[in-house]
This record gives C-alpha cells, structure tokens and sequence, in this order.
C-alpha cells in the first residue's frame, strides 16, 4: 500500500494502536521473506477508505497508513484495474510517481484479492527500497499470499471483533495451519544445508514424507550439490535472494525444477538458519525448454525457405533474420536487428513503412505491405512484407511481438505497371480511334454537302440569269472552300485524308517556310535551326508537313516566354517495335526515320495533361481553339510516322515527328482544273447514294452534252451496267455506299469490260487501300471537288478510251 498522494501524511487521522488481524500480518511476513522484500501488506477496500489488516515493515513505523482514501495511495491502481501491478520504478513510472512513497522505497507489486462474487476487495502489495524487475514467481508467490488471505479477511466481514478471543483464535496455531496448508513449500535450513523445519509441501516436492523430510541434508536432493555452498555464503553476508532456482531429484526418478525466495536469520548479528519459501516451476521450465527447442526448430527451418523471414518482439524491435534475409541485403543478422534493417527501405518508402508497422503493432493485427529495399548490389526491390501478430500461450496471452514473410515480387510489380501502362495506352488509343471515326464520319458527310454546294455554285455561275449574283456566288465558294479545308483536317486527324505524296527532303521543307515561320512566332520569339544536311528523302505531302511545322511553331511560340527560343531541328535515327509501341504508331514498321523536332523553353505540360495534347480542341492556354496537334498526329499517322511529345512542369516541351525513310505510295492522278471540249457522246453511268451530290455531278456532265445516267447505288448501277456494258465510256462511281461499296462495283464491272474507265470519288483518302488498288482505278477524285474539276477529269478519261479505241 504505503504510497501517497503528496502531503497525505499531513491529513491522516491516527487514533490508538494499528488493530491488524494476527494471521494475516503472518502472511504479510510470509510475503516478504518468500519474495525478499523490506515491506508487505494486506490491505482492506471499506468504501472510499482503505484499511490495513495484515503488515510486514521491518522496524518502520506504518501506523499512520493504517486507514487512508482509496483515491490517494498506490493500491487504487490496482483495486480501479482488478489485474496485477508491476512497477519495477515507481518514482520514473508516468502513473505512479505523482504518488509518494514509504521512505526509501522504489518498487511495488501489487495483486488483487477477490471476493466470492469476484468483486476486488482488497490488495496483497510488495514493497522493495531497489528497483527490481519483478519475476513470475514473485508474482505468482504474492497471488498465494492473497488466497490465503482471502478467508481470514471473509472472516472479518462477518463481523468477528477484535479481542483477545479473536486473537486467540487467529494466533500461532491459525498461521501455522496456514503454513501447513500452503501451496507454497517453507523450510529452514542450517548452515551446513541441514533441514532443520519444513511444512508437507517443500517434502512433497522430493516425494517425502515431512518426518523423512526434516533433518536430511538438503544437498541430498541436489542435482549440483555444490551450489548451495555460494548462496549460503550470500545469505550469511546478510542478502535477501529472492530469485534462486535449484533442481532437484524427486523419489521416482524425475527431476524437479524449483523457485526459492531465502533470506538469512540472524540473533545478535550471528547467523542461525536460513529461511526458505519454494514453489514447483517444473512445468514453466519444461515449457520454457520446449519453446527453446521449437525455437531452434523454427530458426532452421527459416534458414532453408526462399523468403524473407523476420520476428520482432513486444517492444516492436526486430529480433531476428533468417538467413535468406542476410543474403537478400548482404548484411548480418545482427545489423539488422533491432532498427538496423529500417536503412534498406527506400527513402521515399520509410514513412508509409513506419506508419503501417507502428499501426499494426499498437493494434496487435496482421499487415500486408509493399515497399522497396535494398539488395546486396544496391539495387531497390519491390517485396510484399506480411507480418502476424503472435502471442505467448495463444491467443489470450500476453502479445510477443511480430512474426513476418517478404517475398521479391519486383518482376510481378513491373508486369501489374506494365499491364497498368498498357491498359492505359489502350484506353488513349482507343478514344483516339473513337474520335478518329467521329471526325471521319463528319468530315465525310460534311463534304458531301459541300460537294453540292460548291457543284451548285459553279452551275450557277454558267447561268446568264446569274450574272448579277457574281458576288454573292462568290462568297458561297469561298465559305465552302474554307469548310472544305477544315474536312480536309479532320480527315488528316482521323488518318484518312489525301495526300499528294512525292520524295523530298524534311530540312528543305524547313527552308522552304523560313520566310512565314516568323509571322506565327511574333517579333518577341526568335528562331534557332539545326537542320540535318544529306537527309535521306521520305515519301509526304509537302503541303501537309507544312501544316504540321506551322501548328508546332505556333504552339511553342505561344508557350514561351518575351525573348525566348524556339528551336527547330531535323535528323535521323532508329525506331525498333517496342519503341513503336510505346509511341502508339501502330501502322509504321521498326528502321529508319528521319525526325523533325520543335522544342521551347516555356512552363511545360505536366504529367496530367501531356496524355491529352492530341485530343481535338485541347489547350493548356484556355479553351481550346482547334484540332491542332490532333491534325498533327492524324498526317504523321497517315505518312506511317510516329510523333513523340516530352515535356516536364517548368522545363519546356520537345515535339518530335518521326517519318519512315521508304519508297513513295504510287502518286495519285492529278488532273489538271482545264475544261476541254467533249471528243465524244459516250454515254457516263454516275453513282452516289447522296442525292444533292449525284444531281451536281449529272447536271454538270450534261452541261458538256454528255449522256448521262445517274443512279442511286451499286446494286442499280450493275443493273444498268450489265444490260449495255459497251453504251457507257466511263463510270463515275462514289467508294462509300451502303451495300456494294465503290471497290465493290467496279470489281464487278472490270469482270465484264476489264478496259472500262472509272473514275472514284470519294471524301476520304482511298488510293492507299487494298481493294481500291486491286480494282486499280483510273482516276480518283477528291470530295468537295468543283465542276471545272468534274468535267476535266471525266474528259481526260474518255479521251483515253478514245485513244485506246482508235483504229491503228
């Protein structure tokens, strides 16, 4: 008990002599020797007040601790908790050193002493003037000091008083029924290790009986007789042992471990007996043993299994590493121990590392974590670390710490950031190609229209009535030629525009704009060239790579700073299949590409944006203003090309457009915008499913006394086709169409007359296509395309069929 509230001492009321109960202040002295302390007491919860009914406190005087406040003394802790308590410091512990203590003392043990309900209803407390790292077999001694004490403190409940008669009742012959019946072995031994007194349960621990017992030498029973030589010798030099284990051999051939508390006694400073307190830890030490063993078991098999084995203890410090561990790291076990392993994570990976470990430990749950540690060779690998909670006799025990797997799963983390980076460059491509197939589309029905408009306006044109409608005429065309120049964009973004390829030179390209490069820079951005001399030619559209080269200097100019420069390069270099795939061109082929490059030194896109640079009308400047470089990518995918875009927050952007170094697609025929005179009536069979299109382009041919017949779709323009194959001179024929495509059709027809001249229209870029090229068309005309364009080209082919057809 005996430790207060600061200046409690001062407003105890004391009246009379300490009335303490005969056989319990036995035990409390009991409680002492047996666990070699200065004090002992058994104490009483009455209400709010705790009452003193049993004491050992040498030759100090405790009256004034014999009826105090709960709320003020140490055992509160105890009575408030009803679970042991264990202070091997009391004056450092956070809990207890606001309370103050006996003279001299440091340490305190106290245990609950229950009621026949269980209810606390008092303490059996332990105090020592050193600091002591309490045992289990001090504990366990106290706890049987408290289940003695319990009957005698019952009996004062019934409200037995305190006279002489009670006293006598409870007097030497009461303790000594105590003594006999104890769990706990007693026996005074004389300096020679003779057993001059002893109760049945230190002979029971030999297998005596008490007469065999007492007056044997106690080194009789000795597994090594010779160490109770140095602890008599202690004793004798006046210490009090309150942790001495002996082993001993019992009558039927076991052996038998077990605990002593002993202190010396002494009259007139002369040495007379030892006494001695036992208790029977054979099961503790053979489970102990047993731990060792499965212990040693454990460590060996950890060193054989191919993962990374740890444990940590209570305190949540490593205390072990199996031996794939050491050769994972290249470091001992014992470097690691302790929080010597923490030096492996990765720095970036420490916080999340501790927080999750410290999380786990205070809740005493499981934990599943992936971080990077350090191998031998430096190098960081991703391991999954799992660790489970473990505790000393199951579940219910007391928590011993952490028991942990880690697996190198690097290569199973590079293939889920792999498949994660695939997945997302899929979801790119395919919103690409979402968007491609929308911008087609639109374009494609877009031009139809335009065809309409622009064939009307050219017809309106030839009519007298019209001639003061000139301007307004006018400013239609050029309203649909402006249209038709945004189709054309969206086509090349949807990688299906026509191009008019040639063999040329990127860096020419690049000179060839030098004197308009300026006007999209302004006068605050300069120019700096690097071009590639002896370039090796590509097959492009000049007109489109032009586009190109303005849309990635406009971008890099606006981007930039007043003052800054915008470099533009050319080179050449090697594209393999993985970089292809990686730069998402799945039409171009691994070799060699020659490279035109815009580079600034603006504020840079960052991580988030650069994924969107090629949707249509985005922008980092503010709402976005066109297709931009969504055309861009659209020609470099239509010329097979690849385009790469680098760029990091704060340090400028780099756009490079790579372009196949190949041989030229076979150019398609360009007709030149004459209109010559008629050499022939032949009859022309016009096809498209539009019918605003298809009335332009019959109209038109009429005008030039053609013959025409215009139908509605494949299906009748073979029927019409069949039935005079050799009426008509050249067929005009769209390629899209529901049911018989254009390809289609025309295959149909060269079955009957292989020399028959078609010419395709169309508003996408079909040269390039397999079933166009195997049909090999004579001409291929462009939607929206003008009347003048119509009637040159459909001239130029029945003047060659007039040539083919000539005698001689």
């Amino acid at each position: 008990m005996g430790c207060l509230a600061p200046g409690l001492s001062n407003r105890l009321t004391v009246s009379g002599q300490v009335p303490t109960v005969a056989p319990l202040d036995g035990l409390a002295r009991l409680g002492a020797v047996a666990n070699g302390v200065d004090y002992c007491f058994i104490t009483r919860r009455d209400g709010a007040l705790l009452r003193m009914l049993g004491r050992y406190a040498a030759d100090t005087d405790v009256s004034a601790f014999w009826h105090v406040p709960v709320r003020d003394v140490l055992c509160s802790l105890v009575i408030e908790s009803g679970a042991d308590l264990v202070v091997p410091n009391a004056q450092e512990n956070p809990r207890t050193a606001c309370f103050e203590l006996l003279p001299g003392v440091r340490s305190y043990l106290g245990v609950p002493i229950r009621g026949e309900e269980g209810e606390v209803i008092g303490t059996a407390c332990a105090f020592h003037t050193d600091v002591v790292e309490w045992t289990d077999s001090q504990r366990e001694n106290l706890r049987e000091i408290g289940r003695q004490a319990r009957s005698a403190i019952l009996h004062y409940e019934l409200g037995i008083a305190l006279d002489s008669e009670y006293a006598g009742r409870f007097g030497p012959a009461v303790l000594a029924e105590f003594v006999a019946s104890s769990r706990i072995g007693m026996h005074a031994l004389a300096a020679d290790g003779r057993i001059l007194w002893a109760n049945e349960q230190a002979a029971s621990f030999v297998g005596c009986s008490l007469a065999d017992y007492v007056g044997r030498n106690a080194t009789e029973f000795l597994v090594d007789e010779g160490c109770l030589g140095p602890i008599v010798e202690r004793l004798q030099a006046g210490e009090t042992l309150s942790n001495v284990q002996y082993t001993v051999r019992h009558t039927d051939g076991s052996v038998r471990h077990l605990h002593a508390s002993t202190s010396g006694y002494f009259e007139r400073g002369r040495f007379i007996h030892s006494r001695c307190c036992l208790r029977d830890i054979t099961a503790q030490v053979e489970a102990a043993d047993v731990l060792r063993r499965r212990e040693r078991q454990f460590r060996r098999l950890a060193d054989h299994v191919p993962a990374l084995i740890w444990e940590s203890d209570g305190s949540g410090e490593r205390t072990f590493f199996n031996r794939t561990w050491s050769d994972f790291t290249g470091r001992t076990s014992e470097e690691e121990c302790g929080t010597g392993w923490l030096a492996g994570i990765h720095s970036d990976d420490v916080a999340a590392c501790s927080e999750t470990f410290a999380r786990s430990h205070a809740g005493r749950t499981g934990f599943t974590r992936e971080y990077r540690l350090r191998d031998r060779a430096g190098n960081s690998r991703w391991v999954r670390d799992s660790g489970q909670p473990r505790f000393d006799g199951g579940e219910t025990g007391d928590f011993a710490g952490f028991v942990g797997c880690a697996l190198d799963v690097t290569e199973i983390h590079d293939a889920q950031q792999e498949r994660l980076t695939i997945e997302r460059r899929l979801g790119e491509a395919q919103k690409l190609e979402s968007l491609a197939l929308l911008a087609g589309g639109i374009a494609h029905d877009f031009n139809n229209l335009l065809t309409s408009i622009i064939g009307n306006c050219g017809l309106l044109r030839d009519e007298p009535a019209a001639r003061g409608a000139d301007e307004c005429v006018a400013g239609i065309e050029q309203a649909a030629q402006r249209a038709r120049d945004l189709c054309r964009r969206m086509l090349a973004y949807s990688g299906r525009g026509r191009f008019a390829v040639s063999e040329m030179s990127l860096s020419t390209i690049v000179r060839d704009h030098q004197s308009v490069l300026p006007m999209c820079t302004g006068a605050s951005v300069s120019l700096d060239y690097h071009l590639g001399t002896e370039l090796p030619e590509v097959s492009a559209d000049s007109s489109q790579l032009g586009q190109v080269l303005l849309n990635l200097v406009t971008n890099a100019a606006e981007a930039s700073q007043p003052g800054a420069t915008v470099r533009i390069a050319t080179g050449t270099c090697k594209l393999d299949g993985q970089e292809l795939r990686e730069l998402r061109a799945p039409d171009a082929r691994p070799g060699e590409f020659v490279w035109l490059e815009v580079a600034d030194a603006g504020s840079g896109i960052d991580a988030a944006d650069l994924s969107r640079v090629f949707d249509p009308f985005f922008s980092t400047k503010g709402p976005g203003r066109g297709l931009g470089l969504a055309a861009t990518i659209g020609i470099v995918r239509g010329h097979h090309g690849a385009i790469r875009v680098s760029s990091e927050a704060g340090r400028g952007c780099v756009v490079r457009v790579m372009l196949p170094v190949e041989r030229a697609r076979d150019d398609v025929v360009v007709v030149p915008a004459s209109r010559p005179r008629p050499a022939s009536r032949q009859a022309v069979l016009v096809v498209d499913d539009e019918a605003e299109v298809r009335e332009v382009m019959r109209r038109t041919l009429l005008r030039d006394g053609r013959e025409v017949v215009a139908v509605e779709d494949g299906a009748s323009a073979l029927a019409v086709f069949c039935r005079e194959p050799d009426r008509f001179g050249c067929v005009v024929l769209d390629y899209t169409m529901p049911g018989f495509s254009g390809s289609k059709v025309a295959a149909a027809m060269r079955e009957q007359r292989p020399d028959l001249p078609i010419l395709l229209v169309s508003g996408y870029d079909v040269a390039d296509r397999a079933d166009t090229r195997a049909v090999r068309v004579d001409a291929i005309l462009s939607k929206p395309f003008t009347p003048s364009e119509l009637r040159a080209a459909v001239a130029a082919l029945l003047l060659r069929e007039q040539s083919r057809s000539a005698p001689g």
